[in-house]
């Protein structure tokens, strides 16, 4: 054997061995997530509520809609869903349980004068969503007006002309040499985009770019960086008053993802500088829903890759890059319109009402083909009391519940929104519901769990000395016409559980253990609700 076919032979051998490579490692990267989605199920909560502005001594209504995340349609998992009112500071200012039945319930809650005048949020979600980032759960500001005592929180006077300026680098990295795009969110106090010019300069004075926002202080631009340099954005608004902002840091090594959205697909560009690894994997997924598994090899530091639209799903997908070694490398998100399912029409019967004359209300349906719709209908009076926008389901569910962050007038996007628009907020506002740390292990174990059956009473039994009490039974008593009897043995740390089906209302419970044999055990209760759920004003 001469050595060119010596040589050929080898370099086909060589290809071969890749190719079974990258074939194993798109099959074990797809088997990892097929495994955690098999295992996992994620819930979304949206809330409709009446109205988003209330004086204390009124009531406030709701309907509660409990979705799984990856169809969109009614869940009957857990069985309680914790709706919480939380201030600007993040303490709970009111707590609540709703009973899901069908993935739906409704309640009210009263707002007692006892709540100073301030801004509040309303936030949602059910015992099985406290595993998750609690970016997860529903939240929505509401305005509260205690006519008789004013806010509690002294805002300290600032500049009108006070900004936040964040930017970001498509995929996470600014690669030295290649050309990046980076996007940029600028608001003011009050989180509201604001209309500025900016300039993009480096360490020498130099111009690279200039820039304004499209809408709600969002935008982006492209530029080519150097290494060794350091870049400011400067961005001038307002007054004429000048905020200076450094960009991340320009990387030597690492891999750099440019996506572009044409008619009929989504083209991906990856640059990769300072590794010899032969391929890169891309993986696509919406709302936890496997779509594709793709390699390509790296030739001259580049490789590419082409999605079609059709075959994503509706939604914010997530564009995961992996190297060689499956270790996520890049991320991006890109935005899929859904179908207009049908709109519904509300007619009164008349204009003007007197005092405590019926009100009949046709709702009329464009979508023919759905047998059935549940709804919900909100009536409340105009006023000029000033109040929050009012998230639509459509856009929570399809939008915003899989973003990070506040995101400005979300119903603007379905109504009017760009495909620039979209992209735009893709580009500021990833996150991940999970990590692919978590996904490579092939265990799964959480702190709660689902309540399948009714509210999950937990709680540790003490002995005389304080310690875990062992393998101790325990009882809780409903005393009431109906009285209810739950048993629970203590583990070997002490906690005991209690599943409360069919328990409603206001109750006294009574815990004990058996006192013919020891009446000196102390009970430890955990609240249920989310130990920090955060402050979202």
């Amino acid at each position: 054997m001469n050595q060119a076919l010596r040589s050929l032979v080898f370099i086909s051998m060589l290809c071969a061995n890749v190719h079974i490579a990258s074939a194993q490692s798109s099959d074990t990267l797809l088997a990892r997530f097929i495994r955690y989605r098999k295992n996992i199920v994620h819930e979304k909560i949206f809330l409709h509520l009446d109205r988003t502005s209330y004086l204390t001594g009124e009531t406030l209504w709701l309907k509660v809609y409990c979705v799984e995340a990856g169809t969109l349609s009614p869940i009957d998992l857990s069985r309680v869903a914790y709706i919480e009112i939380i201030d600007r500071s993040g303490k709970r200012a009111l707590q609540t349980k709703i009973e899901l039945k069908d993935g739906k319930g409704n309640g009210a809650i009263f707002l007692p004068a006892t709540l100073p005048s301030d801004n509040y949020t309303v936030v949602a979600y059910t015992s099985w969503m406290k595993n998750f980032p609690k970016e997860y759960f529903f939240h929505q500001p509401v305005t509260i007006v205690n006519p008789f005592r004013a806010s509690d929180h002294v805002i300290a006077p600032k500049p009108a002309a006070d900004i936040d300026a964040q930017f970001f680098a498509e995929g996470g990295t600014i690669l030295a040499g290649v050309d990046a795009r980076v996007a940029f969110r600028v608001v003011d106090q009050s989180g509201k985009g604001i209309d500025f010019t900016g300039v993009l300069k480096d360490d020498s004075g130099n111009t690279l770019a200039t820039f304004r926002p499209s809408r709600f202080g969002l935008g982006s631009f492209h530029a080519t960086f150097e290494a060794g340099k350091r870049y400011v954005a400067e961005v001038t608004h307002g007054d004429g008053k000048v905020e200076r902002v450094n960009l991340p840091e320009v990387q030597v090594t690492g891999y750099a993802m440019q996506v572009v959205e044409g008619d009929d697909q989504f083209d991906i560009t990856v640059s990769a500088s300072g590794f010899d690894e032969p391929l890169v994997f891309l993986f696509a997924h919406t709302n936890n829903q496997t779509i594709q598994c793709k390699s390509a090899f790296i030739k001259n530091g580049k490789a590419a890759f082409a999605i079609k639209k059709n075959s994503l799903k509706k939604g914010v997908t997530h564009l995961t890059l992996f190297n060689y070694s499956l270790e996520p490398v890049a991320e991006r998100l890109v935005y899929t319109r859904p179908d207009r399912t049908g709109t519904a029409h509300i007619k009164t019967d008349n204009s003007d009402y007197s005092p405590r004359r019926p009100l009949k209300i046709a709702v009329t349906l464009s979508d023919k083909t759905a047998r059935r719709y549940d709804a919900s209908v909100s009536i409340f009076r105009k006023d000029s009391v000033p109040s929050f926008d009012h998230q639509a389901i459509t856009s929570y569910l399809n939008f915003t519940s899989d973003l990070h962050g506040q995101i400005e007038n979300p119903n603007y996007y379905f109504e009017s929104g760009t495909a620039e628009d979209f992209d735009h907020v893709m580009l500021t506002h990833g996150w991940r519901k999970f990590s692919w740390e978590k996904i490579s292990r092939s265990d799964f174990t959480f702190r709660w769990l689902p309540e399948v059956e009714g509210p999950i009473l937990e709680g540790t039994l003490l002995d005389e000395t304080g310690k875990p009490a062992r393998n101790i039974g325990t009882y809780l008593s409903t005393p009431s016409k109906k009285i209810q009897l739950y048993t629970s043995v203590s583990d070997t740390a002490g906690n005991i559980r209690f599943t409360l089906s069919k328990l409603r209302g206001p109750r006294q419970i009574y815990l004990q253990t058996n006192f013919e044999k020891d009446s000196l055990y102390q009970f430890r209760l955990r609240s249920p609700f989310h130990e920090s759920p955060g402050s979202y004003t």
